[in-house]
């Protein structure tokens, strides 16, 4: 306990630390820098205007005065300055060309010797990098982050250390560990709003209601949303919040408030298209997709859904194009199509493999895998169920706390059943049972290390996942009397088990198997108790 108040104290006093140590915004002379005959011809100052906009994410109009700069430092032969111009265009610039192409373009100023020996110049690099290949490379982001963040303790630069930290928070929910993101972004958007980072809180809030509405905790989503748009209005300067305006439409689509969630999104569009922030319009295109699936206007969603997925593919956002080519095999595939969906599918597995998302892989590889089901090739789609649980298991390793491990478990617990449905309608009842054995397994080890625990206090929803996902589980664990696990169990028991026929013989090899594994009889919720 006093560990805990001595913690609370200690994290107490820096962010009240941060708060009497803001730094006031540097606002500008005049208005318009660039229609200025001093100020534009002053590249100090127009770099110094540039850097306040992007700091506050707003690109747009950081834009022209980042390429004014660069021209003015090469000019003066000021290659340190040049440089930082450059990079803050390139990153100004992101949206209307290819990421890939982006990152190489930053990777090749990181090189010049001027960024490898500038530390303040390297953290503005690297930071650049950081945020780009966040969208098709984490693990690049995740090493420039990481540097970013030693540069920036050791400069004593507190805010890029923060927003270091919230990005690498981001880059942990993208590799399947959701409790450490959440601790990170979560003190990444303290400190933000302790230090007056408005760009850092906004970006923030917006990842945090992100990460809700993957947990289905809309309610609670919606909250950071409103939050980020309402102080990104209130901001004067401040870009537009586009991924709140995205993540609160999710949300209000969940809530059946459908015409609110398309006007959010025209609206957002619209900014986009006006800005060229084609990496949002990719998304919100996607988006509008999604919500006519919803609306039930199929030719909508294929318009829309193909647009986005054509736009990513030519711009290389791989992360918009596996969505987009997910929700484009389902629309086939309810429709009988199943060779086009199993294309769309397959496309869309091989963008998420691309980008580096854990987080979605399972999903893509379990849609695929029905459609190579229904299609009759048993033996592909039993290969795709099985990667697909192994990077499941590889995520709920890394996950401590119960909410975020049933929501996980159970938003995939499809890949699971799914498999074993298939194994029981082929015979294959050795395997049938081992993928109910896996999740057995997994669920026992979590219970055994503590990493979850459910009492009395603790919410029906996530009861209620985590019983989603440990259907199967229990109904192995389900042990009865004594003098039933005497009766038979042979060969055609076991095939009627596997197949869901017959619950008795289930429950007979249930207990069979739980004694082999050395695991007591009794009520399997005594398991949960504990």
């Amino acid at each position: 306990m006093s560990v805990v108040l001595v913690t609370l104290v200690l994290v107490s006093r820096r962010y009240i630390w941060l708060y009497v140590s803001r730094k006031p915004d540097p606002r500008p002379p005049v208005a318009d820098l660039l229609r200025d005959s001093e100020a534009s011809t002053n590249p100090e100052a127009l770099l110094t205007e540039a850097k306040r906009l992007s700091w506050l994410f707003n690109w747009p109009k950081a834009e022209p005065l980042y390429i004014r700069a660069e021209q003015l430092f090469k000019e003066k032969h000021d290659t340190r300055n040049e440089i930082y111009a450059r990079v803050g265009r390139i990153r100004a610039q992101a949206e209307t060309m290819s990421w890939v192409d982006v990152s190489e373009m930053l990777g090749q100023q990181l090189e010049i010797p001027v960024a490898k020996g500038d530390t303040k110049l390297r953290l503005w690099c690297l930071a650049a990098k950081g945020y780009t290949d966040l969208e098709i490379n984490p693990a690049s982001a995740k090493k420039a982050w990481t540097e970013a963040q030693g540069i920036a303790h050791t400069l004593g630069e507190s805010d890029w250390e923060m927003r270091a930290k919230g990005e690498l928070g981001i880059i942990a929910f993208l590799e399947g560990d959701s409790r450490r993101a959440a601790t990170m972004v979560g003190d990444a958007v303290l400190s933000a709003m302790a230090s007056g980072d408005v760009g850092g809180e906004v970006r923030y809030l917006e990842m945090l209601g992100n990460g809700f509405n993957e947990a289905k905790r809309y309610g609670e989503a919606l909250a950071f949303f409103e939050r980020a748009i309402k102080l990104s209005t209130a901001t004067p300067d401040a870009g537009f919040p586009f991924m709140a305006y995205e993540g609160e439409s999710a949300t209000l689509v969940s809530q059946g408030k459908l015409s609110e969630a398309k006007n959010k999104l025209a609206l957002a569009l619209a900014v986009a298209e006006q800005n060229q922030k084609l990496g949002h319009q990719t998304m919100i295109l996607q988006l509008l997709g999604e919500l006519a699936i919803q609306t039930g206007d199929r030719q909508a969603a294929i318009r829309y859904l193909e647009q986005s997925a054509d736009l990513a593919q030519k711009h290389k956002f791989y992360r918009t194009v596996g969505q987009s080519m997910i929700d484009l095999a389902s629309l086939y595939g309810d429709t009988g199509d199943l060779k086009t969906a199993a294309e769309y599918a397959a496309m869309g597995v091989e963008a998420s493999r691309k980008v580096g998302d854990r987080y979605y892989l399972p999903r893509d590889l379990t849609v695929l895998a029905d459609l190579k089901a229904r299609r009759g090739f048993a033996t592909q789609a039993a290969a795709l169920y099985q990667n697909a649980e192994d990077v499941i298991d590889a995520m709920l390793v890394n996950l401590h706390e119960a909410y975020w491990s049933s929501s996980l478990a159970g938003a995939m617990s499809d890949t699971y059943l799914h498999h074993f449905e298939l194994e029981a309608r082929e015979g294959n009842v050795e395997q049938a049972l081992s993928v109910l054995e896996r999740v057995r397994g997994r669920t026992a080890a979590l219970f055994l290390e503590n990493k979850v625990r459910f009492n009395k206090d603790e919410s029906e929803q996530a009861r209620a996942l985590e019983e989603n996902v440990s259907e199967l589980q229990l109904r192995l664990m389900r042990y009865r009397r004594r003098e039933r696990a005497r009766q038979s169990s042979g060969p055609t028991c076991r095939i009627r088990a596997a197949a869901g026929v017959d619950p008795n013989c289930l429950d007979r090899i249930a207990t069979r198997m739980a004694r082999k594994a050395g695991t007591p009889e009794g009520d399997p919720r005594e398991l949960t108790t504990r």
